[in-house]
């Protein structure tokens, strides 16, 4: 029974606008030899086969055949494209089979083609992001100056005052869309230099 040995397993990324399609194929590289160990060189018709587990399991993708895989001194290299949906934050595991022998341990696929789930063409859910607090995104009752509850509370009754403003965060003139304004401790309604205590424009 032939051996396979997986030497390099390593993803094709290009640089690409965030708007374009990126690329989903990534390279296999891996060393064929017979039983006594002995690198094998030929043609070779090859079956590659994804899945969820490193044993059993079922299939998570149509398997890939490539019929006519030229190995020279033990050395191959094949392009394999699973598209977008299986590459999903998910462990996954390629089996190889040479003609009709299967190749032995499955091997798991790493690095460059998860790269693809991060990438701003896709999107990524909560279960995909480790080492996300569990306070995040917040949820329940809001507290303090917010009434109602997470993810939309609203600002509580009487909650903002003067003490929890920014000196001029909100001038008479902002506030009453600049039909007002002060100086001096005076108030003016239409004018911008009231001369007593409450003073008009006309």
């Amino acid at each position: 029974m032939r051996s396979l040995f997986y030497a390099v397993l390593c993803g094709i990324l290009l640089s690409i606008p965030a708007s374009a399609v990126p690329p989903t194929a990534f390279t296999f590289q891996g060393q064929l030899t017979d039983p006594l160990k002995k690198p094998l060189t030929g043609s070779y018709v090859m079956f590659f086969t994804l899945y969820a587990s490193e044993t059993g399991g079922s299939e998570v993708a149509e398997s890939i055949t490539k019929p006519d895989v030229a190995v020279e001194n033990g050395v191959f290299s094949v392009s394999l494209d699973f598209g977008f949906n299986v590459f999903n934050g998910e462990r996954r595991w390629l089996e190889v089979t040479v003609g009709t022998d299967v190749m032995t341990p499955r091997a798991e696929i790493t690095n460059s083609p998860y790269a693809l789930f991060a990438h701003k063409a896709q999107s990524v859910p909560w279960s995909g992001v480790t080492g996300v607090p569990t306070s995040f995104p917040p949820s329940g009752t809001a507290g303090g100056d917010l009434s109602g509850t997470y993810p939309n509370p609203t600002i509580a009754a009487n909650a903002v005052g003067n003490t929890k403003l920014a000196l001029n965060a909100a001038s008479l003139n902002r506030v009453s869309g600049g039909a007002m304004t002060s100086s001096g401790g005076n108030i003016g309604i239409g004018t911008t230099t009231p001369g007593f205590p409450l003073t008009f424009s006309d």
